[in-house]
């Protein structure tokens, strides 16, 4: 009998996920590729860890350890065949996929899982100018630029584009940095730290409480916070803004630090499929791409909205890898014609935003608390999300590496 081919499209949270998933179930009738164009997975969750710990705490070579997992550790056991190159172009007419290095490969299911890169919105200088906090090399950029201008100016003008989990929780984690650097090389150093959002409110999607709290904490920090503030234009050492007055003023910085929002990986614009207006995926309740039964989509790449609210669901790590057990689960489901299996967005999926040592905000639906006891509830979601992708003896050590190594930051 002809073997079956399920190629899984990227390595991150929610592509791994359905690896797992299908290595332990798919029998021997069936072939699993996994791609990615790098050959380890990063634990993104921690970069603003990575780009706050201290260069005398930790070397580029000890921060990757913890930070990124070898693929082959991950699939270490199980029938998965991994291809390290980069998908050049999808063709979902001829179910092939064309692969920079190998060339054609046909699959019989796909599920991508490609992930998303940081977004300019089309604003002139951004690119250019501003830095990004996506990948582990984005991670060791942002720490040495952070301690060359702290070193050389002092009291360096940093901003902050976007006020969503990840914005708030660099700046936050910059001053206790600052702090530690000046400090141990008897300097006084004060960094000017300010977060441009857009909205009025911060972590926006969550509940308001969240957004007040995280205000709070900042300023209690010394992040100023400014809402209603849309970056029109970057140079190399000011933004232009336009506030939601429709006043208009030009911001000096010596550090611009862009988290204002995500987009698909550009290869997923390759595939004949609906999208809308972002570029994501539109899928149906059982994660197929709309136009294309045997694609199956899942994590940053997607526009999937809850069947009874018609609410979008964040692009998290833990819906990523709830959605990838889905569609592993689907891909087999569909290749034997069996009933597939509905995707339901967890009601109460927890979501903790650390802020500046060991301090927190936890949001579990309805109750929203902060302090030390959200940073612990951090903790031990980072230590589910590795045993969702690693076999526990080695989940552990790279939860105690990783723990260990970024304590020194707070």
């Amino acid at each position: 009998m002809e073997r079956k081919r399920i190629v899984i499209l990227g390595a991150g949270f929610g592509g791994l996920s359905a690896v797992r998933m299908l290595g332990k179930r798919a029998g021997d009738d069936i072939e699993i590729v996994l791609i990615d164009k790098n050959d380890e997975h990063t634990y993104t969750p921690g970069l603003y860890e990575t780009a706050t710990t201290l260069r005398r705490d930790a070397e580029p070579l000890a921060l990757k350890r913890a930070s990124t997992i070898p693929v082959s550790e991950i699939i270490s056991g199980l029938p998965v065949r991994f291809l390290q190159d980069a998908v050049e172009h999808i063709d979902t007419a001829k179910q092939t996929l064309t692969l920079r290095d190998t060339g054609a490969l046909y699959y019989d299911r796909l599920i991508v899982a490609a992930g998303s890169r940081a977004t300019d919105f089309g604003i002139q200088g951004v690119r250019e100018h501003a830095d990004f906090l996506k990948t582990f090399e984005d991670a060791l950029k942002l720490r040495r630029l952070l301690t060359e201008r702290l070193i050389d100016h002092r009291d360096p003008r940093i901003l902050v584009v976007g006020g969503g989990a990840s914005g708030v929780e660099v700046a936050g984690e910059i001053v206790g940095f600052a702090k530690q650097l000046c400090s141990r090389d008897g300097k006084m150093c004060s960094p000017a730290i300010s977060i441009l959002e857009g909205s009025d409110t911060l972590v926006r999607g969550l509940s308001p409480a969240v957004g007040a709290k995280a205000r709070a904490r900042l300023e209690r920090l010394g992040v100023a916070v400014v809402f209603g503030a849309r970056v029109t234009e970057v140079q190399q050492s000011a933004v232009h803004v336009t506030f939601s007055n429709n006043t208009r003023t030009t911001l000096p910085y010596d550090l611009l630090i862009w988290t204002a929002g995500i987009e698909p990986q550009p290869v997923c614009g390759s595939a004949d499929v609906a999208t809308d207006k972002r570029g994501r995926w539109i899928v149906d309740e059982y994660l197929r791409a709309q136009g294309a039964d045997h694609v199956f989509a899942i994590g940053d790449i997607t526009a999937f909205k809850d069947t009874e609210t018609a609410a979008e669901i964040p692009a998290t790590a833990y819906v990523a890898i709830g959605e990838g057990k889905v569609a592993a689960k689907n891909a087999l489901a569909s290749l034997a014609e069996k009933p597939l299996t509905p995707y339901r967005p967890p009601k109460t999926a927890p979501m903790v935003v650390p802020i500046g040592g060991k301090w927190a905000i936890a949001h579990f639906k309805p109750f929203v608390f902060s302090g030390f006891l959200p940073f612990l509830i951090r903790l031990a979601i980072d230590f589910k999300y590795f045993l969702d992708v690693l076999p526990f003896s080695r989940a552990w050590n790279f939860f105690k590496t990783s723990t260990r190594m970024y304590f020194s930051n707070d």
